[in-house]
């Protein structure tokens, strides 16, 4: 974050981002905007997994690991991401993101 910015104010300057990732059907990932681009994936059968991720921002840590979204005819999302959050000396939470509940 920028010196003297609210997000450095709030992260102390520190925050990393670290992701380990497939993207299945990558090929599918083709057309000429967003949407269609998503419709050809989803068509193909793409899936996205997350093998491993870890936000830190500040003090506070999010990790998200073992998990799978993909895309329903639809366009709404599908699968469950689990994780974890945390800040400070480990006093965290457990939570499951359902995305076919959420969006």
């Amino acid at each position: 974050a920028t010196p003297g910015t609210p997000m450095a104010r709030i992260t102390d300057g520190r925050s990393t981002l670290q992701l380990e990732a497939t993207i299945s059907q990558a090929h599918a990932l083709a057309g000429p905007n967003w949407p269609a681009i998503l419709r050809s994936w989803q068509a193909a059968g793409g899936v996205f997994k997350i093998v491993k991720s870890q936000a830190m921002v500040g003090a506070a840590v999010i990790s998200a690991n073992d998990s799978a979204i993909g895309l329903e005819p639809d366009g709404r999302l599908h699968g469950s991401v689990p994780g974890e959050a945390a800040a400070g000396h480990g006093h965290g939470v457990a939570w499951v993101l359902d995305a076919s509940a959420a969006f």
